[in-house]
């Protein structure tokens, strides 16, 4: 049976001249996994990472694989691909959402929808250099690993615990603080707007992406560090 559905790639792998393996969050049916004949030449081009899709595909039998029958774009991108900043972002939210979520799982539509707004957005408002860190942040209240802040300047760091501190608390030993602990939690309480425009250097953002991916690692079974973090990391290095 033929079935229709919205989806973002988050993966793209060669399978031989003309056909690809797709990974899909679906709006529907939450991460898939398909194949694409004839994709490559299709449609090679505006397959990338973030493409807003329109599928339908096919199930195969005694295969995990669904067989894509056609795809067009749902939205054609206006900057996302030609922006170097953008990209790098794109890519780093496509390997990121591909770790976290659940293969083959029902996905809420609230959190397809959520991320369909935020692609528009990346693709069409300017650039913000804080906008990776704050995805990050606000994903974890979407993945239900959001840690609890008990202020909005609170110093201390329970990554095992999921707590962000005022104090130090004596029945754990593993923590980090600082002035950097500091501005995560702000990150956690601010509207998006502010945090957008919070003042950092591209030292300490790239110390908070990787003490969140730290957290993502300790709270995920099977969380693998995105790769595209050392681009990231060149390319805000300002």
């Amino acid at each position: 049976m033929k079935t229709k559905d919205q989806a973002i790639l988050l993966r793209k792998i060669n399978y031989s001249e003309t056909s690809l393996i797709l990974t899909l969050l679906c709006r529907q049916s939450g991460l898939r996994t398909f194949i694409f004949q004839g994709g490559k030449k299709k449609h090679g081009n505006i397959l990338q990472p973030l493409t807003l899709l329109e599928i339908e595909f096919y199930e195969r039998p005694g295969s995990d694989l669904a067989k894509i029958s056609a795809a067009s774009p749902e939205f054609v991108f206006t900057s996302i691909h030609s922006h170097p900043y953008k990209s790098a972002t794109a890519f780093y939210l496509a390997e990121l959402l591909y770790n976290v979520t659940k293969q083959e799982s029902e996905q809420e539509e609230d959190f397809f929808l959520f991320l369909a707004a935020e692609i528009h957005e990346l693709d069409l408002a300017p650039f913000e250099a804080n906008y990776p860190l704050w995805f990050t942040t606000e994903l974890t209240k979407w993945i239900g690993i959001e840690p609890q802040v008990n202020s909005s300047d609170a110093g201390f760091f329970y990554p095992d615990e999921g707590i962000i501190a005022d104090r130090a608390e004596s029945t754990s030993g593993n923590y980090e603080t600082g002035e950097h602990i500091r501005i995560v939690s702000r990150f956690f309480s601010a509207p998006k707007d502010i945090v957008l425009q919070y003042s950092l250097n591209g030292k300490i953002r790239n110390r908070l992406l990787r003490l969140m991916l730290r957290y993502y690692a300790i709270h995920i079974n099977g969380f693998h560090f995105p790769k595209s973090v050392e681009v990231l990391e060149e390319v805000f290095n300002d």
